[in-house]
This record gives structure tokens, C-alpha cells and sequence, in this order.
């Protein structure tokens, strides 16, 4: 007898150009290719990324300015209360929240519902004992996947969150897709070049990014590819520090793969990540990486050989001396650096929830 078809429905705020958008439509798109029924609610409509052929967005439009406004508990349980009444047409095996769940914590705990962390509470958190306190009123008793090892430690020992299960599924990849993207036509802006790709923001750290870059004297330019509303803030910095002869900042590319598979490495310097989707992407694309070592998961992706490019988190120095390295000579990157990240794998992972 065939097994029923499993039913997911994943339920985020928008797909406005973040890393954990892309990787929830990934990974909605692999699960359905996988053979289980799959079902996209956001809460409001903004989508920036490239859809898959098999997603079709369900915009439930209960997140507007005037809810963002008033943003409370009360506004937040009738916003719940809206989701429940439209899912119940659909009877989900599965709900996955994500990026929205200051909403969806108000869903009844009876529902098989996971909450899917991307991010490093401690790094994340601007202030660690409000961040805790806010995280264990969401999170207590609930059923959290995680997507790295780092995010699962942190919650379990820095937090001391007692979630009801904590679970680590990596972010899944479809490789031949992100190889056959990087080969497609683009107009390459320089020669020889290094990138980082990111959200302008704070969190992203481009002042180490710009620091470590003129420190190590190199003449291969750097694009900085993102969107965001510090980049006012970036562009008025690289002039200061009179790189603007060097460093171009780019738009957002719907497939960025071509200028990363282009690149002498890609950078990271972030102050946290949850699992930085962008290099095991570089990886894929066998573009070198170096990065950080900030919590959580550039030191569960840059495993041996790749850790010599795993830098302290201030070793500006250390930056300026890989980048320098990778200037000179560009390393392989073989698949084995990568294969972790399958998408069969992980697929496996969450049809078993």
C-alpha cells in the first residue's frame, strides 16, 4: 500500500531578499519535486526572490503598516487566529514557521508545528538577557529546528531555553541547479575581483570587511553585492577611506551565482550568521571562501583543508593576510567540501517529521 502523501505547510512573513526566504522556497521546492504536498502562506506580500516553478505563493495579507504600528499581543492572537481559520482548508501534516513567529507562537500547541531558527540568539541579540527572556517566552515547550549545530548549543547552553525537541537539519542545496545557474551569461564587471554578498546592515560588518580589504594592499577590486539601509552609511565609509576607486557596490542579483563562481573568493565578515547560506553557494560554485569564524556555522562549513581561511572574528590582520593569500594564488575547492549540504539528505530529514 502507498504510504499518504505528506502535507507541508510553511508559513512566512514575506520573501523579501533574505537568506532564510531563499533557503524555506529551496527548500519547499524540494520537498514537492520529493513528492510530498506542499503549501507557501506569507503574511504579506513582498517577494524579491525568483520563485520555483512548483511554488505558488499564498499571500494571507494580515501583516500591514498599521499591524506593523500597533504591533501587541492582541493584534498578534487575532493575526494567528486568522492563519488557523485558512489552514484548517488545508490540514496540514506539517506547519514550519519562519521569520514570523512572534505570530505563530499564538497557534495552538496542538499542531505538529515547528519553529525553524536561523539565526545565533547571543550574536543576534542586541542585548543577551532581554534577547534570552524574549526567546524563551517564544520558544519554552515548543518544537525548534535548527540550522546548525551552533544555533542548537547556543539556545540549549547560552539560552537555556527548554524547547519540547531541538533538532539540527542543515540548510538543504540542489547543487547541479546552483552549478548549471553559475554557468549562465552575465556581464562580468571586472577581470579578477573579490565579492561579499549581503544585506547592507550592521550585523554584516562592513567596516571589518573595508578594514581588512585596504589593509591588505591588494589592487583587485571588491564588489559588495546587497541591498539595504545602511548602504549610505557603506558608500560615505569607502569614500573616507578613498576606496572608491576599488570597491563597487552592486544591486541585489536575482541569481548571483555567475559573479560568485567569478570571484577570487568570496568574503565574510559578519558579527553572526545562523548557517551563512552564501558560502557553502561559493563552495558549490568552487569559489574559495574567507570568513569569520562567528557564531554559528562558517566553522561547521570551513572543515579541514578550508580552516586555514576560518579567521578569529577581530584578527583584522589575519583578514588582510588571506585575502592577500587567495590574491596570489586561487585554491580548489573540491567536492567533498560541499557534499554535506545535499539536498537528498535533507530532504530525508524533514519528510520525517
Amino acid at each position: 500500500m502507498t504510504p499518504p502523501v505528506k502535507k507541508f505547510l510553511f508559513i512566512v512573513e514575506d520573501l523579501y531578499g533574505g537568506g532564510a526566504e531563499k533557503v524555506l522556497l529551496n527548500t519547499a521546492s524540494l520537498l514537492k519535486d520529493a513528492g510530498a504536498d506542499v503549501t507557501l502562506f506569507t503574511l504579506r506580500e513582498k517577494i524579491d526572490h525568483t520563485l520555483p516553478d512548483n511554488i505558488h505563493p499564498i499571500n494571507l495579507g494580515i501583516v500591514t503598516k498599521l499591524t506593523k504600528a500597533i504591533s501587541n499581543v492582541a493584534v498578534e492572537k487575532i493575526q494567528a487566529s486568522l492563519i488557523l481559520k485558512k489552514f484548517k482548508e488545508i490540514s496540514p501534516d506539517v506547519i514550519i514557521s519562519c521569520s514570523c513567529d512572534k505570530i505563530t507562537r499564538h497557534l495552538p500547541d496542538t499542531l505538529n508545528i515547528y519553529y525553524w531558527i536561523h539565526g545565533n540568539v547571543t550574536g543576534f541579540a542586541k542585548d543577551n538577557a532581554k534577547g534570552y527572556e524574549k526567546f524563551k517566552r517564544f520558544y519554552n515547550g515548543k518544537k525548534l529546528i535548527c540550522v546548525s549545530r551552533g544555533i542548537a548549543d547556543d539556545i540549549l547552553h547560552n539560552v537555556k531555553a527548554t524547547p519540547k525537541s531541538c533538532q539540527v537539519i542543515y540548510n538543504p542545496f540542489d547543487i547541479e541547479k546552483i552549478q548549471a545557474l553559475a554557468n549562465e551569461p552575465f556581464s562580468k564587471p571586472f577581470g579578477k575581483y573579490f565579492i561579499h554578498v549581503g544585506t547592507f546592515e550592521e550585523r554584516k560588518r562592513h567596516d571589518r570587511l573595508l578594514q581588512a580589504y585596504q589593509l591588505s594592499g591588494v589592487d583587485t577590486p571588491l564588489i559588495l553585492m546587497g541591498k539595504g539601509e545602511r548602504r549610505p552609511h557603506i558608500e560615505a565609509m569607502i569614500e573616507e577611506m578613498n576606496l572608491a576607486s576599488k570597491v563597487k557596490i552592486i544591486d541585489f542579483q536575482k541569481n548571483p551565482y555567475p559573479y560568485i563562481k567569478a570571484a577570487q573568493a568570496l568574503i565574510l565578515t559578519s558579527d553572526a550568521e545562523g548557517l551563512p547560506t552564501v558560502l557553502i553557494e561559493a563552495l558549490i560554485c568552487h569559489t574559495p571562501v574567507i570568513s569569520v569564524d562567528c557564531p554559528s556555522g562558517p566553522a561547521e562549513i570551513l572543515t579541514k583543508p578550508l580552516d586555514k581561511f576560518l579567521i578569529p572574528i577581530e584578527d583584522i590582520s589575519g583578514l588582510a593576510m588571506a585575502i592577500t593569500s587567495v590574491n596570489r594564488r586561487r585554491t580548489s575547492i573540491d567536492s567533498n567540501c560541499y557534499q554535506p549540504f545535499s539536498s537528498e539528505s535533507v530532504t530525508e530529514q524533514f519528510i520525517s517529521l
